[in-house]
């Protein structure tokens, strides 16, 4: 019974929630406290908790939510908050009207509103050889459904996960958001380097619309008295090591079969040898 009322009470003083930032004295309807007309939403309901709010304004792309009068939501990108409040916060108990839709939590009062972050994501990653690249047109900051996939240097490939969302984080209460996977690269075996492009015309080769190394490495273990496999675009070359042009090459075009791994360059190819290699992918 004892630990069913701190939860209650944890519950219900909205300081519990992750990315509240308190009790704020609101304005008028022509500037409101994290909203100006025509950049921002409003809604109100009968279902208002603070959550409802929040991922209301989350799948808006807003930096503040604000729940007022127990069924009022605000969504914005304007920090008027301090402007209103003399520079801090008010006492959280002028915010004392519960939410329609939820009797347990605070949902601000007359003129007085609690304001949440929606939150972002951290653009920090344990990655190694690789970098993230955005699956979204989003600019700014990593926030709440926002994906984004790792791109893996020359001679690495995907360990794991392809992508990551931005989402609820299910470790912390409130409404703390965090990234859904870790995106990591490792080394491709076999891989021998990045090399600058030599005549191939030669060789034997094949070419593919969904070309990766894997593919690109099986091919020419299966093919008789070739050690080295070579890839450039969605082409694969199969040959000794005189098809090696100077060390140091540009490798940096995604592989047309898996967009996270590298295929050569425009004057650059990636180099594997080794029979068997393929056995890893």
């Amino acid at each position: 019974m004892f630990y069913f009322l701190l939860n209650s009470l944890d519950y219900f003083t909205s300081g519990s929630f992750a990315g509240y930032l308190g009790c704020y004295k609101d304005k008028d309807f022509d500037e409101r406290a994290v909203w100006k007309p025509r950049e921002t939403l409003k809604i109100k309901s009968d279902k208002m908790t603070v959550r409802y709010c929040v991922n209301y304004c989350r799948k808006g792309r807003y930096k503040y939510s604000g729940v007022e009068h127990k069924d009022e939501c605000f969504c914005g990108n304007n920090d008027n908050l301090m402007r209103y409040s003399g520079g801090k916060k008010i006492n959280e108990s002028e915010c004392n009207q519960r939410c329609k839709g939820n009797k347990q939590q605070i949902c601000g009062g007359d003129w007085r509103m609690n304001v949440y972050l929606t939150g972002n994501c951290s653009s920090d990653w344990l990655m190694t050889n690789g970098s993230v690249v955005r699956v979204d047109k989003h600019q700014g900051p990593f926030l709440f459904g926002d994906t984004v996939s790792v791109q893996c240097h020359a001679g690495e490939m995907v360990l794991g996960p392809k992508t990551a969302v931005c989402t609820n984080n299910p470790r912390k209460r409130g409404f703390a958001v965090a990234w859904n996977n870790t995106l990591q690269c490792t080394g491709i075996p076999g891989y021998v380097g990045c090399f600058a492009a030599t005549d191939l015309r030669d060789t034997i080769n094949m070419t593919m619309q969904d070309m990766d190394s894997s593919t690109c490495i099986e091919f020419c273990n299966g093919t008789a008295g070739y050690e080295l496999a070579v890839v450039r675009h969605h082409y694969c070359y199969c040959g000794h090591d005189n098809l090696l042009g100077a060390a140091g090459g540009n490798c940096t075009s995604p592989c047309t079969g898996d967009n996270t791994q590298t295929c050569g360059g425009e004057t650059s190819v990636s180099v594997y040898r080794g029979m068997g290699a393929y056995q890893y992918f």
